[in-house]
Parts: structure tokens; sequence; C-alpha cells
């Protein structure tokens, strides 16, 4: 009877998470459904046939090239943050996992879906789980930093030189934003944190003591300030592609544009983007491209198709390399076995 009532104590968590996950996929579901038809509703599939018709190839060559030097570039700067922990994972295993991640992470949640597959692809190669992840949270955490900082010096360059003002309070509640951000970010540091929740959760359970190893792996990166500066500076650097992939996309399309005008639009669109509020980010990106493009004066259905066409290049562009590490076999890595081991 005892053994059953255990049984019972155990389901019922597993229950409620897969219950909350439910609500949560729902909700998204929901949302992505009322932004997908709220676009429609306005959508001129006349005028989309008509871009999409006359697609420039020559433009989208550039695109090929940048999207792939992005991903090499991006596995570079997560290298930066594993050798901190003094491991070696081979480079060649970074640039795979951002490969699969780019490409199937889209038949996932936003981000979290990538940063899985991303941490997977090398899990076991020569990296602990809890060193794995926190470099992976460091990443993210200094990633969004940079992003909103350049989202807030774009808009602010806008306002600055074209006299014109994009919602004041949406600047002010990104600058507040950004403040909130990185005064938690140097508090996670600090040190009398560190040292309570080693004293506090050291001795728990299992998930406790994995959970605290995360916390200390992830605490021990404020030894090295140099790194994180530069690991900052290389991703406001890393945002930089997405505004010269979109800007060909958009000459591709035949939209008249000038190019300062992708700085001051295409930051927000990716931070917005990233708000993990709809399914694979449909209907917010391209809400987020209406709203932003409207400030340089393309219209709603110019925007909902450089928007659609980014998602279609981003993937063809990713495709020849991503089925090359899919079908071949790179898993026979040494040191596998024993390291598997370390980790477990």
């Amino acid at each position: 009877m005892s053994k059953l009532i255990n049984k019972l104590k155990l389901i019922s968590p597993v229950q409620k998470s897969l219950k909350k996950k439910t609500i949560v996929t729902s909700l998204k579901l929901i949302i992505t459904i009322v932004l997908l038809y709220i676009i429609a509703k306005r959508f001129d599939i006349q005028k989309f046939g008509e871009l999409f018709l006359n697609v420039n190839i020559h433009y989208l060559m550039p695109v090929l090239i940048i999207n792939n030097i992005h991903r090499i570039f991006m596995a570079y700067k997560w290298n930066l943050l594993i050798k901190t922990k003094d491991l070696s994972c081979p480079f060649f295993f970074l640039i795979r996992g951002y490969y699969l991640s780019a490409v199937l992470g889209n038949l996932l949640p936003a981000t979290v879906g990538e940063d899985f597959i991303r941490g997977y692809s090398i899990y076991g190669k020569n990296i602990s789980s809890e060193n794995l992840i926190s470099s992976i949270i460091i990443e993210r955490i200094l990633g969004t930093l940079s992003l909103i900082l350049l989202a807030v010096i774009s808009l602010s360059v806008y306002v600055r030189y074209t006299h014109k003002y994009f919602s004041g309070n949406f600047l002010f509640y990104l600058i507040g934003l950004l403040t909130l951000l990185v005064a938690g970010f140097l508090v996670s540091f600090n040190k009398k944190i560190s040292n309570w929740v080693r004293n506090k959760f050291d001795g728990g359970g299992k998930i406790t003591q994995i959970l605290n190893k995360i916390y200390l792996s992830y605490a021990d990166y404020q030894t090295h300030k140099m790194i994180l500066s530069a690991f900052f500076a290389l991703s406001l650097i890393g945002h930089c592609f997405a505004i010269f992939v979109i800007y060909f996309i958009a000459k591709s399309l035949g939209i008249n544009i000038i190019f300062i005008s992708m700085f001051y639009t295409i930051p927000t669109i990716m931070l917005i983007s990233r708000i993990p509020i709809s399914i694979g980010k449909l209907g917010l990106q391209e809400g987020a491209f209406i709203a932003l493009f409207a400030l340089i004066g393309l219209s709603m259905t110019e925007a909902v198709t450089v928007s659609i066409l980014t998602r279609i290049v981003n993937i063809i562009s990713l495709l020849p390399v991503f089925i090359f590490f899919v079908f071949k076999n790179y898993y026979q890595y040494p040191g596998k076995k024993k390291l598997m081991g370390q980790v477990r």
C-alpha cells in the first residue's frame, strides 16, 4: 500500500506539469491564431504574389553567405564561455549544434527549443551537464541584454535624426527593462548569494543538488569579467548580421529602402519576436515587422512578405550544411563513453 501511495505522489507532480504545459501551449496556439487572423484580414494576397514572383535572386546570394558565417560566429562566441571552464569541446560540434538548432528549433517553442537542441547536440562531449547549462544561460542572458541595448540605441537614433517619435513610452520601458535586467544579472553574481545557495542547498535531494551545481557553475563566471565583456561586445556585432540579411531580402523584393532604416527597425523586431507568446513566432514576428516597418513607410503587405521570405531563406540557406550534419555520423567522439560516465 505504501508503495502505491509513493507512486501516486510521483505521478501527481508529473500530471500537474503536463497539465500546465498543455494550458500554456493552448494559450500560445490561441494567440497565434488570433494574430494570424488579424493580419490575414488586411493582407493583400495579390500584392504578395507580385512581390514573390519578382524576387531578384542575386540579392539573396549574400544572404546565403551571411547566414552561414553567422552560425560559425555564434559557435565561436559560445566557445569563449565553454573555454572559461578549462574544457575543450571540439569547435566542429559547436558549429553542428547551431545548425541543428537553427533548423529544428523552428519546430519547438521559440529560443527554448533551440537551446535544448544545441545543448543536447554536444551533451557528453568533454563538458559536464552543469557547465553546459550554465553556459547556455549566460549566453541567453547576455544575448538578450545586448539586443535590448541595440534596440534602445537604434530607436534613439531614429528619434534623434528623423524627429519622429515612435511611442516614447515604449522606449522608456525598454530602458527601464534593460536597467532592471542588468541589475538582476549583477546581483545574481553576488558572492553572498552564491555562498547562501551553496550552504542552503548542499546535501539536499538529487534535483536540488543538480540545481545547486548549475548555479555555482553559473556564478563562477563572475571571475571571468573580460570574457563576459568580450562576449557581450560580440553579441552586439552578431545581432547586426540580421540587419544585413533582412536588408538584402527587402531589396530582393524590389522594395526601395536605405540601409540605415534597417538599423532603426530590425533590433526591435528581433526583440519583440523573442517574446514566447506564440508558436514558432508566427503572427508575432509578422506583427513586429508591420509595426516597425510602418516607421519607414512600408505597407503591411510588404512588411509581412519580408517576414515570410526571411523565414524561408533563413532555413534554405542552412539546409545543405544541416543535411550534411544529420546524415554524417559524428557520434564516435573518442572520449564520449568516459565523459558520459562523468556527467551521470
